[in-house]
């Protein structure tokens, strides 16, 4: 194949220069004046010059990749060579071998693939809140103590809810939680840390709603609607998993 394209390709070269005019012997000349003396047949320049740098521009140009009526890519030496060679065997034979054409700018348009869109949809379960969000929550079906809740999630692809703001909290109360009458854990404690309550198994982020204490003892939080309240981790809950939809 491409020794073929060579081959197309240098025939068109000479072609070209045959079909201007040019012979790789020749000068190009142009008439000189000397002392008001017109001396014609002077060299204007040497024609292997001429002839090296329209090989070269042409060969750039044939060689050129152009996309096909079919999709294919093929140098556009090539498909000239080969529509010369179908009107030969055409004019030969009597037979009428159709041209090899490029694609059209508006077939090209329509025959490119479009890139996939990605739709992210909440998992079997899961509830997007609000619906404009970025967030899924799903409510465990039995109850555990706190680090039952975080394994249960981590079973779902998802990490125990980790409540941010007041908005959040309201947006899932009002939407799974409020009206079941259970209580349940988020991922928020501050055990091994007294007194520094972060999400240490999920985000590792701050917990900075507030939340009534329990007592001494008591390190991980629950949600008992409406409210965030300090319970020791071995009481038992419900968990509320948490997880981005596009995750």
């Amino acid at each position: 194949m491409v020794s073929l394209r060579l081959l197309q390709v240098w025939l068109m070269a000479l072609l070209f220069l045959y079909t201007s005019g040019l012979t790789i012997e020749s000068d190009i000349l142009a008439p000189t004046i000397v002392n008001d003396i017109v001396e014609p047949n002077t060299p204007l320049c040497n024609s292997g010059i001429v002839a090296s740098f329209s090989i070269g521009f042409l060969f750039g140009r044939l060689t050129t990749p152009v996309m096909m009526s079919d999709g294919t890519m093929m140098a556009a030496g090539q498909m000239m060579g080969m529509n010369m060679m179908n009107a030969v065997s055409n004019l030969m034979t009597g037979s009428t071998v159709p041209p090899v054409v490029p694609m059209t700018a508006a077939a090209s348009a329509a025959t490119s693939p479009t890139p996939a869109q990605i739709i992210c949809n909440c998992p079997a379960g899961f509830s997007r809140i609000p619906s404009d969000s970025g967030n899924c929550y799903l409510v465990c079906g039995s109850n555990s103590d706190w680090l039952g809740a975080v394994f249960e999630c981590r079973k779902r692809g998802a990490y125990l809810w980790e409540p941010n703001n007041d908005a959040e909290v309201t947006a899932v109360g009002k939407a799974i939680l409020d009206s079941t009458g259970d209580k349940f854990w988020t991922g928020a404690t501050d055990q091994g840390n007294e007194n520094t309550v972060t999400f240490a198994l999920g985000s590792g982020n701050p917990f900075t709603i507030a939340a009534e204490s329990d007592g001494a003892s008591s390190d991980c939080v629950s949600y008992e609607p409406t409210k965030f309240i300090y319970r020791t981790c071995p009481t038992s809950r419900k968990c509320v998993c948490e997880r981005n939809y596009c995750n």
